[in-house]
C-alpha cells in the first residue's frame, strides 16, 4: 500500500472516530451499538499503525513481468530502461523488493563493467536510478540521482575544489561533482577541507555505505561519475570491487538494505554485523 493511500485512510479512520466520539458524548445517538463502532475504529486505527510500522525486514526479491508492475512504476521503468541501454547496459528483470512497510519495487540492469549493479528503484511515489558497488572490504558506493514523481528542479550540489586529473570520462560537470564526493548526500561521507584537498576519498571510516547523489545528472554523466568514484577508491583503498552475478542479486540487495539499517542503529541484533556477499553461500534470515 502507497504512503499516499495509507494517509487517506488514517485521515477517515480518525474523522470518524472524532465525529463518533462527538455524537457520543453530546447523546445525539446512544446504545451499546455505536460504542462497539467507536472501539472497532480505535482497534482500526491501531491495527492500521501496527501493520505498517516502520521496522526492518528482510528484502524478498520476487520476479514480477513489466505487466504485473503498478502503471506509474512501469512508466517511470519504461522512461529511464532507453537511458541504461543507450550505455550497453544488459536488462535482468523487475522484481518486488518489499511489501511492507512500504512497497518498493526494482528493475536490474548489468553494465559491461560488471563491478557495477545498475538499477532504478521506486518506493512510496519517489524513483532512484542508480549504480551500485560492493568492494571485498564490506564498503558499498552507490551514485544515485533521486527523482520524484512529480519532476522538481534539480537542487543545486556544493562543490570542493579538489584538484583531479581528466581522463576519458572526464567532464567539468563530472569532475565537480567527483570533488564534493566528501560534501554530498546524507552525511555519510565527511571530511575536512584539509583532508578533502589530500585525499577526495578520505570519508568516514566507520561508515561502510558511502553515497554520493547528483541531482539532474544525465544517467551516461552518473555512470561515468560512479566509475570515477570506485576507481579512486580502488587505487587508495587497495579494496576490490566484486563482481555482480545474476544468482547473487538478492545477496547483494541485502546486504546493502542491511547496512543502511544498522548505520542507522535500527538493524534487530539478532542479525549482527552485515557481512558483505564474498563467498558463494547465499545470506539468510538468523535463527
Amino acid at each position: 500500500m502507497r504512503g499516499s493511500t495509507k494517509t487517506r485512510i488514517h485521515v477517515a479512520l480518525w474523522i470518524a472516530i472524532a465525529a463518533l466520539a462527538y455524537l457520543l458524548q453530546s447523546e445525539v445517538i446512544s446504545g451499546p451499538l455505536p460504542w462497539l463502532a467507536f472501539g472497532m475504529l480505535i482497534l482500526a486505527e491501531m491495527a492500521m499503525w501496527w501493520h505498517f510500522r516502520i521496522r526492518y525486514l528482510d528484502f524478498v526479491l520476487v520476479p514480477l513481468r513489466p505487466e504485473q508492475l503498478p502503471r506509474d512504476v512501469y512508466r517511470t521503468f519504461d522512461r529511464l530502461t532507453p537511458e541504461f541501454m543507450a550505455l550497453r547496459c544488459g536488462l535482468i528483470g523487475d522484481f518486488q523488493l518489499s511489501y511492507l512497510p512500504w512497497p518498493t519495487w526494482v528493475r536490474y540492469f548489468f553494465p559491461p563493467d560488471r563491478r557495477i549493479r545498475g538499477e532504478v528503484s521506486q518506493s512510496d511515489e519517489t524513483s532512484a536510478p542508480s549504480f551500485v558497488t560492493v568492494f571485498d572490504d564490506g564498503r558499498v558506493i552507490e551514485t544515485a540521482r533521486l527523482d520524484s514523481t512529480e519532476q522538481p528542479a534539480a537542487s543545486a550540489v556544493p562543490v570542493a575544489a579538489v584538484p583531479l586529473t581528466n581522463d576519458s570520462y572526464g567532464s567539468p560537470q563530472v569532475e565537480a561533482l567527483l570533488a564534493s564526493f566528501v560534501a554530498t548526500y546524507f552525511g555519510s561521507c565527511l571530511a575536512e577541507g584539509a583532508a578533502a584537498e589530500e585525499n577526495p576519498m578520505q570519508c568516514r571510516e566507520d561508515r561502510m555505505l558511502w553515497a554520493q547523489v547528483a541531482p539532474g545528472l544525465p544517467l551516461e554523466e552518473l555512470f561515468a561519475l560512479h566509475v570515477r568514484t570506485i576507481d579512486l577508491y580502488e587505487s587508495n583503498y587497495g579494496a576490490r570491487a566484486l563482481t555482480v552475478t545474476p544468482d547473487r542479486l538478492l545477496d547483494f540487495a541485502q546486504y546493502d538494505h542491511r547496512l543502511l539499517w544498522f548505520q542507522r542503529h535500527a538493524l534487530p541484533a539478532r542479525y549482527g554485523v552485515p557481512q558483505p556477499p564474498v563467498g558463494k553461500g547465499q545470506m539468510t534470515k538468523p535463527q
